[in-house]
C-alpha cells in the first residue's frame, strides 16, 4: 500500500537516469517547445529499489512497477501488515483481517489532466484473493496521504516541474512539459 506514495515519489527525489531527468527538469527553464524526456520501466524499477532500501519503511519489503501501456500500470508490492501502521485506515477492521507477509498487486490507470494526475484502480489483489478496487482505492488514499509527500494519489495530485504529461506506453514512461 506504500507503492503509490513511492511512485510519486520518484517524481520528487532523483537517482540514476531518473535522476538525469529530473535534474534537467529541476534545473533548465521551461522551453516555449513541449520537451519530451523518456524512461524504461528498467530505469524505474531501479531507481524504486533503491528507494524502498533506503526508506526502512516498517513493514515494506519491495515493490516493482510494470509499464503495461495505454496509461496502464501494475504495481506489486511485498508488505508484512503486522508492521505496518494501519491506526488511521478508515476500516478498522481490515488490519484484523490481513497478518504477515502479503503480496499485494494493483492495476491502475494515471490520468493526467492540466498537470494534476490522479491514479484510478482497476482491480486489486491481495495474495491472490481479488478485492474490491474501491476498497484498495480507499487504502491507497489513507496511506499515501499519510507517507511523504503526502498527497493522495486517487484524489489528484500537482506533477512537479511544470510536467504537463505522462504517457505510459508498454515498458516505457515518457515525461512531457
Amino acid at each position: 500500500m506504500l507503492a503509490l506514495p513511492l511512485l510519486a515519489v520518484f517524481l520528487l527525489f532523483p537517482e540514476g537516469k531518473v535522476e538525469e531527468v529530473l535534474t534537467h527538469l529541476a534545473e533548465v527553464k521551461r522551453s516555449p517547445e513541449s520537451q519530451s524526456f523518456l524512461l524504461t520501466e528498467a530505469d524505474i524499477n531501479q531507481f524504486v529499489e533503491r528507494k524502498v532500501k533506503a526508506s526502512k519503511a516498517p513493514g515494506f519489503e519491495s515493490l516493482r512497477l510494470l509499464l503495461l501501456g495505454n496509461g496502464r500500470l501494475r504495481i506489486e508490492a511485498a508488505v508484512d501488515v503486522d508492521k505496518v501502521k494501519v491506526e488511521a485506515f478508515p476500516f478498522s477492521g481490515f488490519s484484523r483481517l490481513l497478518n504477515g507477509r502479503q503480496t499485494i498487486r494493483v492495476d491502475a490507470v494515471l490520468r493526467v489532466d492540466e498537470g494534476k494526475g490522479r491514479l484510478d484502480v482497476e482491480s486489486a489483489k491481495i495474495s491472490g484473493v481479488w478485492i474490491p478496487a474501491w476498497l484498495m482505492s480507499a487504502a491507497l488514499a489513507a496511506v499515501s496521504k499519510r507517507q511523504p509527500p503526502y498527497i493522495d494519489v486517487t484524489e489528484g495530485f500537482p506533477l512537479p516541474y511544470g510536467i504537463d504529461e505522462v504517457k505510459i506506453s508498454k515498458g516505457k514512461l515518457e515525461i512531457v512539459r
